[in-house]
């Protein structure tokens, strides 16, 4: 437990005040005596990779944390899996509870991990319920229809059928949360639905809908991030057109694990497989083993460039030689040295085949054999 927030729900049971503090109430069914709840503590547009972690024992099923920050906060909170006598585990749920909290609220959790609702002292809260009114059981539906679409065992036309229910639920929300945010620019709840459920690259014209009162006011760093977010967006679409296959692929400069700069345009004479990978990545790990394949057949033809992405320099090449890669092995950078932007990378691993010329051949996302025929069939020629 962390000691910040330790001592904080101390002095809160040592004073015994009467009057209510600002902080998080649980009143969560079906606990156990033994039970514990794990609370996942960030910024609203943080992720669990960047949160706090607590752990709390509640044997009765209630709590209560002071909260103390000035500025909203989500609080994720997880059941802690039990153990038993003989020494086996309960299987761990994977389903928490997201609750939004803001400066000086009282709010509070009440129900189970399933079926619960959150209210507070603040008018945030009373539209916060009305929209997980219609919200929630939608997700729930549209969960459930996505899950069953994935049985083997059901007719591919059932299956499409659940598939399009679940897509309908999901339109149904976003439906609701924009015409929510056009009929109440001055919500910060209405903000905060849109930031969870809508679509940005969809409704992003619902962004100068929202008054300056929300804009810059609870949630200002909730607005500021949707808006950087689009912006991104935006330039991922051009970045998306520029490296379209037959295009010139964009040269840049990063360093090598010696740290001497390396430039994409000193590879011109060969076939190039740029790799965006990952030391965090368990299909880029996987895949290796293949590519050292690859490049052990055709390495006098073909260079590979890899480029470590989300790593510190440190991990980065603690990486590069555990797995002990022969080919180049580059450190990509930030701002405008950030080659993810200028090839619109959406996910890891991405490998892109340039030709001799520098020309974008192909990209192929993920680890797929399709990648290993293509090279094959371009050294084969």
């Amino acid at each position: 437990m962390k000691r910040t927030l330790f001592l904080a729900v101390l002095s809160a049971l040592l004073v015994g005040c009467s009057e209510q503090q600002s902080g998080l109430t649980l009143a969560l069914t079906g606990m156990e005596p033994g039970d514990s709840v794990a609370i996942f503590k960030s910024k609203i547009t943080a992720g669990l990779r960047e949160s706090e972690i607590d752990t709390f024992a509640i044997p009765d099923g209630n709590l209560f944390i002071p909260i103390t920050a000035g500025e909203p906060q989500s609080y994720i909170i997880y059941k802690v899996p039990r153990r038993y006598p003989d020494g086996s585990i309960e299987a761990m749920t994977m389903k928490g509870i997201n609750v939004p909290v803001m400066p000086g609220a009282e709010v509070r959790v009440e129900g189970d991990f399933y079926d619960h609702v959150i209210t507070g002292n603040a008018p945030f809260y009373d539209e916060l319920a009305i929209l997980s009114s219609y919200v929630k059981p939608m997700i729930d539906k549209a969960g459930l229809a996505a899950l069953s679409s994935y049985e083997t065992s059901k007719p591919k036309a059932e299956r499409d059928s659940l598939k399009a229910v679940s897509e309908a639920c999901r339109d149904s929300i976003q439906n609701f949360v924009t015409g929510y945010v056009a009929d109440h620019p001055d919500s910060d709840a209405g903000l905060y639905a849109f930031y969870m459920y809508a679509d940005l690259e969809e409704h992003h014209d619902c962004l100068e809908k929202f008054s300056e009162g929300v804009r810059t006011g609870a949630l200002s760093g909730v607005y500021a991030e949707l808006v950087a977010d689009y912006e991104a967006l935006l330039k991922q679409k051009e970045a998306e057109k520029s490296v379209a296959d037959g295009m010139p692929a964009p040269d840049f400069t990063l360093n090598n694990v010696e740290g001497k700069p390396v430039s994409l345009s000193s590879f011109r004479g060969k076939y190039v497989v740029l790799d965006f990978w990952g030391t965090w990545c368990g299909w880029c790990i996987k895949g290796i083993p293949e590519i050292k394949k690859m490049y052990a057949k055709y390495n006098n033809r073909l260079e590979v460039v890899g480029i470590s992405c989300r790593d510190t320099e440190e991990v980065w090449k603690k990486g590069v030689a555990d797995h002990a890669l022969p080919w180049t092995n580059l450190l990509n950078g930030s701002g405008d040295a950030d080659v993810t932007s200028r090839y619109a990378i959406k996910g890891y691993p991405t490998k892109i085949v340039l030709d001799p010329e520098g020309r974008i051949l192909k990209s192929i996302i993920g680890e797929s054999p399709e990648f290993y025929t293509y090279v094959d069939s371009l050294m084969t020629k």
